[in-house]
């Protein structure tokens, strides 16, 4: 069994609408999540929904539908049973969308005594449909819920407790007509623009917008279920998947922006009654989205390649009277993003803002109206980095920012007229994300810098935050390399936070003196118990943003001393190898709960076999600042070093990889690998997120260079410190590993080929090998099309680096889905072939049920052994290889078993040294 990261045992918090329940998912046995709550005045967590005791449930891959399947990857969701939830915003019912039935669960609304009541169905797929119902959600008067099925946008009256409801059909025109769907996100927002939904409610429940796209036109992409086995193959035909796939430089699928009018209540509960009858069918009040004429289309203009990005209702009314969509619509090279205001009675524009970079302008989730006049938070790079700005809708030039240079903004967290709560990182140290209030001034007051941001949160380390409905409290997630996951219900009282800090009173000048505490340093409540012995928090070099910085040493003029294995880069012993629990005093805000058992989730598990790992920072070539950490081996097995080294990497832009986490601590592949003697490296590259524009933006038409580079130049670093094995006259020394999937398998084959000298072994998953043959907006953002850098593209692209390397010093394994969705098999197909020509020796592991997400466990064993029996010295292989090579119950199936292993192992280790 897989075990999901430490983050996924518990998580998707969540408030009810009166404020007096939290919530929550949390596993049980086999990845199977259960729904559970909490009453904020009682503080007991009970279990509200077990999918066990439901029918119609997913407690198995196998009950999932391909378009399940399909949005679970787009999603990056691997669990089953309940694995999503909607609260009502208007009573306090919970939604549990399945694909084969909709159950709806109440909660009391103030009291404790009160028992909850069971879950009912609202809604059964009918027993012949083969089609799931998919993003399923409550309108906003909580009257109603909606469901897309088979191409088109249903709603379904719920109409009393208990009560099943009727899928009454909105939308037709869709269903058996090519190409088009109307409703859900097609793959390329879903995957490439993290836009999860194709349909929208407005405020008062009365229309609903909704996207339509056709992909007829595009070329259908075969995978075939090559694993099926059919006595008869020819006779009976092998199932296979056909996907409409944009490539590179190819047409993408037309889309339409529509909103449509839903049914009174009467007429709902009219039809209702009729299809239960079997008077009507369930299609009697839909309409043909493309001939209806009371369907309003939104005039996206004159550029049929537009991307539509980003869809908001907003309660401003047109002269109709209807509310307003804001709309935001980027150009197909990504170098514009124009917000647009829509009257959705006439389906006409007005142009808002527009934001424009000669690289590419990222999406984010960075918009929301404050109050009732039209103003707006918007993110924006434009500064240099990305900055919160106050706008208007009705005067362009206004923009006033609310956060400084020196930090970047990462999410909005909640806002009211007068401050926002946003989530985001100090520029020089991002490896911590903390949470903030800045205030939102006047429009008559516009400083020229905005003061500095005051943190709610003050450990160092990754913390998230959820506002309750009525901002009185907030759910607080903290956890760091040194501390497990901690999850606290705190008070929210933002305006005295911002007056004790002197934000308030004196919004022109800045704070007071003294006044603001600094995330991650003392604070107003001290950080003594956060500290972990030195007072930087385990922060490797330079401190991580603690008290105690110290400035990094250059990569050319590396430290020569490293520290000794059990110490700390300054000299100090380590005061205990292992994480503690997480402070209460790790954020403001006064504690109403402490959500229980999460502390010791992974108590046994830290008992058995990890190391901490350590955060460093180095400089590369250019002079550019990296963040990175390692993993080093056990000293009383391995000695004090150097150690044979691996990278594990992602490497690819949108991506942060390095962050102060416990999730770092169980990072299971890296911990294994440690175990087995390597130390192991992951730095941010150039082109990964959370840092100023010119590093991200830096892989702009250049990609699989200056990635690798930044690779090299932070293993050279460890290096130079002592840490890793690097001399060629060494006869242990076997040359650098490197492993990684998607990007990362790009990066591993790129390694290999690009770098020889450096990179002897690697493993490439789901690698990209030929930048043409992935999809249009996320390949064209970065490298444009290519008819226009053609250089770019073959500079960029694995296959033309292929060449001949001697098999006895150079080794790739290369690791695919047969069934990959995202990569497409061929990537790896023309890799492979590329090799056999220039006679390349390789090895090949393929998982014919697996997609890009390869869930499956034999990948990390074939993993490790790889990189054991190409990188490891014969004394520390030989052991290490019985260890892999145990029969599958007592290997890495079950990890918790790990104990028995590592007592085996580090005994024949022990041995084998002597």
């Amino acid at each position: 069994m897989t075990r999901p990261a430490n983050g996924s045992y518990i998580n998707t918090f969540s408030f009810s609408p009166d404020n007096k329940w939290v919530t929550y998912l949390a596993v049980h046995g086999a990845s199977v999540r259960h729904l559970y709550a909490i009453h904020v005045d009682e503080g007991v967590p009970r279990r509200i929904v077990d999918p066990l005791r439901l029918t119609n449930t997913a407690l198995r891959d196998e009950d999932l539908s391909l378009e399940e399947k399909l949005q679970r990857e787009r999603a990056r969701s691997s669990g089953l049973g309940v694995t999503k939830y909607h609260w009502s915003t208007a009573h306090n019912s919970i939604l549990l969308p399945f694909g084969k039935a909709l159950w709806i669960k109440s909660l009391p609304s103030s009291s404790t005594d009160e028992e909850p009541t069971e879950p009912y169905c609202l809604l059964d797929a009918p027993p012949d449909d083969p089609h799931p119902m998919l993003d399923a959600l409550w309108s906003p008067d909580g009257q109603m819920v909606s469901l897309v099925r088979d191409k088109e946008v249903y709603v379904v009256g719920v109409e009393g407790e208990g009560e099943p409801g009727v899928a009454l059909q909105l939308t037709s025109g869709a269903r058996g007509n090519g190409g088009w769907t109307t409703g859900l996100a097609e793959y390329m927002a879903q995957e490439e623009m993290h836009r999860l939904r194709g349909y929208w409610w407005s405020p008062d429940s009365s229309y609903i917008a909704f996207c339509s796209f056709d992909e007829s036109h595009i070329p259908a992409y075969d995978i075939v279920h090559q694993h099926v086995v059919k006595s008869n193959p020819a006779a009976e035909g092998v199932p296979k998947e056909s996907h409409h796939f944009a490539f590179a430089g190819y047409p993408n699928a037309k889309m339409r922006l529509g909103v449509i009018k839903v049914p009174g209540k009467d007429e709902r509960e009219k039809a209702a009654k009729d299809v239960r009858q079997g008077s009507k069918q369930p299609d009697c009040l839909a309409r043909d989205v493309f001939k209806d004429p009371s369907v309003v289309w939104m005039d996206l203009g004159p550029d049929d390649e537009v991307y539509v990005a980003r869809v908001d209702w907003v309660d401003l009314p047109t002269a109709s009277g209807r509310p307003s969509l804001l709309v935001q619509l980027q150009n197909r090279p990504q170098t514009e993003l124009h917000l647009m205001l829509f009257d959705t009675a006439t389906g006409k524009p007005t142009q808002v803002h527009t934001e424009k970079d000669e690289k590419w302008v990222d999406l984010k989730d960075l918009f929301t109206l404050v109050g009732k006049e039209g103003l707006y938070l918007w993110g924006s790079d434009s500064p240099g980095i990305t900055t919160l700005f106050l706008r208007s809708l009705y005067d362009r030039s206004m923009a006033i920012p609310l956060t400084p240079p020196t930090h970047k903004v990462i999410s909005l967290v909640a806002h009211d007229t007068s401050y926002v709560c946003w989530q985001g990182c100090d520029n020089t140290d991002p490896c911590n994300h903390h949470i903030y209030l800045s205030p939102i001034p006047p429009i008559t007051t516009t400083p020229p810098t905005p003061p500095p941001p005051v943190p709610l949160s003050l450990a160092p380390g990754v913390h998230q935050a959820i506002i309750s409905p009525d901002k009185s409290m907030w759910i607080h997630q903290f956890s760091s390399i040194n501390f497990y996951r901690g999850i606290w219900l705190r008070k929210f009282d933002p305006t005295s936070v911002l007056r004790d800090s002197g934000m308030l009173p004196n919004l022109n000048g800045g704070p007071a003196a003294g006044g603001v505490p600094t995330a991650g340093s003392s604070g107003t409540q001290g950080d003594a118990s956060m500290a972990d012995g030195d007072g930087n928090g385990g922060v490797g070099e330079d401190g991580g943003g603690a008290k105690g910085r110290r400035p990094p040493a250059s990569s050319s003029e590396p430290s020569t001393q490293r520290p000794r294995v059990g110490e700390k880069e300054d000299g100090k012993r380590e005061g205990g190898e292992r994480p503690k629990v997480a402070p209460s005093d790790a954020g403001l805000g006064a504690v109403v709960i402490t959500v229980p058992k999460v502390q010791a989730v992974h108590g046994g598990l830290m008992d058995m076999f990890y190391g901490k790992p350590h955060l460093f920072t180095c400089h590369n070539r250019t002079g550019t600042r990296l963040n990175g950490l390692y993993f080093l081996p056990d000293k009383r097995v391995y000695g004090e070093g150097p150690y044979p080294c691996i990278v594990s990497l992602y490497g690819g832009p949108g991506v942060q990889y390095v962050t102060n986490t416990i999730d770092q601590v169980f990072d299971y592949q890296s911990q294994l690998l440690r175990t087995l003697g390597f130390l192991v490296m992951k730095i941010d590259n150039r082109g990964s997120k959370n840092r100023d524009r010119d590093f991200e933006k830096a892989v702009h038409l250049n990609m699989g260079r200056i990635e690798l580079e930044d690779q090299i130049d932070g293993v050279r670093h460890l290096t130079a410190i002592g840490l890793a094995k690097a001399d060629p006259n060494d006869s242990e020394y076997r040359g650098v590993g490197i492993f990684g999937a998607s990007y990362g398998g790009y990066m591993s084959a790129m390694a290999i080929f690009r770098f020889p000298e450096v990179f002897r072994s690697a493993v490439a998953v789901s690698p990209v090998t030929f930048l043409e043959g992935y999809s249009t907006h996320w390949t064209e953002r970065y490298l444009s099309l290519p008819s226009e850098q053609p250089e770019a593209y073959h500079e960029s692209s694995v296959l033309p680096q292929v060449r001949y390397l001697n098999p006895r010093e150079h080794r790739l394994l290369l690791i695919h889905g047969l069934l990959d969705e995202n990569v497409h098999f061929r990537h790896s197909a023309a890799l492979i072939e590329r090799m056999n020509d220039v006679g390349f020796s390789f090895d090949l592991m393929l998982f014919p049920t697996q997609r890009h997400c390869i869930r499956h466990n034999e990948k990390k064993k074939r993993l490790l052994r790889h990189f054991v029996t190409t990188l490891l010295p014969d004394k520390w292989a030989s052991p290490a290889l019985k260890l892999l090579d145990a029969p599958p119950h007592t290997a890495l199936t079950d990890i918790l078993d790990f104990q028995t292993l590592w007592n085996a192992f580090t005994q024949g280790a022990a041995n084998s040294n002597k």
